[in-house]
């Protein structure tokens, strides 16, 4: 006890705690309750020497990484010097002890420690950071696949009504030119206007989708059947128009999501579904659990979308039903918003059931 009251008076200060234990048993006690820099162990110790301690140190998981250092009454036994150093010493002091020397390497090892642990937060830091650019890479390869999209849509699908249009104005202009202006001349200049309201709102619903990637997602929790009432007073003139049958299967009492981006996702599968259905639309909409994981559904007992056809639908200006006037962005901008919200779409449909519309929010049941 009076040596360790004497190496407690060489050894505090003010960066450091000393832990005291006056038998091998009371050390292995107290060497797991703290984040030890180094173990000083007299060899001499009653009930358990410090070999054996030493070699129940190092056979933790949680401590072998502790430096040991052996204090000894002589430092002239090369079998006691061996055997401590296979046990796991990394150095030895021989009794009486320089306080200055003990004090030194005690400094020492503390300085190492310090190193080491400064060394794993920094490793701790650089796997968080590689981690974080892994993320961003991906972000980013995603990002570049929806820029090139966007440009080869810019490119491609905008030109092809205005290409119309200056088709037919050219059409007209030489009928007009030449005084052969009649009722073709009507219906071109009218295939001009129709054109042109296609062209803008086709540039209307890219943008829509353009800037979905940088609004920020805003989430809270609100009401299921507030939002669907919001949705279905909107829709009334096309729900009375068409005889539909609105049906409201399980659905929770909260739903919770960036309430007016939501908004837009059940107005364009409800849109769907009243536009496609051929005779009298049933629409159900509720939710369903899929492996853990909660899915909302918009379906109808319209036709079926082949399966080969299930990706195309998704992507920006692609429709199945060009004749019917659909711009194709409305799934597309429905798959980008349930992405924002880490969730994911897909698809169900078979002939003479229907289609299913289904889509999570990342939530988990």
């Amino acid at each position: 006890k009076e040596n360790l009251l004497a190496y407690e008076a060489i050894l505090e200060g003010k960066d450091r705690t000393l832990v005291m234990a006056l038998s091998g048993q009371e050390g292995l006690n107290r060497v797991l309750d703290h984040d030890y820099a180094m173990i000083i162990l007299d060899v001499q110790m009653p009930e358990m020497d410090g070999f054996e301690f030493a070699r129940l140190v190092k056979g933790n998981k949680q401590t072998q990484q502790i430096p040991i250092v052996f204090i000894t009454a002589a430092i002239t036994d090369l079998s006691s010097i061996t055997t401590g150093y296979k046990v796991g010493a990394v150095d030895y002091l021989a009794k009486p002890i320089s306080s200055n020397i003990l004090r030194s390497k005690v400094d020492a090892f503390l300085e190492i420690h310090r190193t080491k642990s400064e060394m794993s937060s920094l490793l701790d830091e650089y796997k968080k950071a590689q981690e974080s650019l892994i993320k961003l890479s991906e972000e980013l390869k995603v990002i570049n696949k929806e820029l090139d999209d966007f440009v080869y849509t810019a490119s491609h699908d905008l030109k092809e009504p205005l290409r119309a249009i200056g088709g037919l104005s050219s059409l007209v202009l030489h009928q007009a030119q030449k005084g052969e202006g009649d009722e073709n001349s009507t219906k071109l200049l009218n295939d001009i206007v129709n054109l042109s309201k296609r062209s803008r709102e086709q540039i209307d619903s890219l943008l829509k989708y353009a800037t979905l990637g940088s609004n920020e997602l805003k989430r809270t929790t609100f009401k299921t059947k507030g939002l669907l009432d919001e949705i279905f007073l909107s829709f009334k003139y096309q729900i009375h128009e068409r005889g539909a049958e609105l049906i409201l299967e399980e659905l929770p009492d909260d739903m919770n999501g960036d309430r007016s981006m939501l908004v837009k996702v059940f107005e364009n599968l409800l849109s769907n579904a009243l536009k496609y259905t051929a005779g009298q639309p049933v629409i159900k909409i509720g939710t369903e659990v899929i492996e853990d994981v909660r899915y909302y559904y918009v379906m109808d007992n319209g036709e079926a979308i082949k399966e080969e056809d299930k990706e195309f639908i998704f992507k920006i200006f692609k429709t199945l039903h060009p004749e019917m006037g659909s711009t194709g962005a409305g799934l597309a901008i429905v798959k980008k918003i349930i992405q924002k919200h880490k969730g994911s779409i897909r698809v169900e449909s078979e002939v003479g059931k229907g289609t299913k519309m289904l889509f999570s929010l990342g939530e988990e049941v």
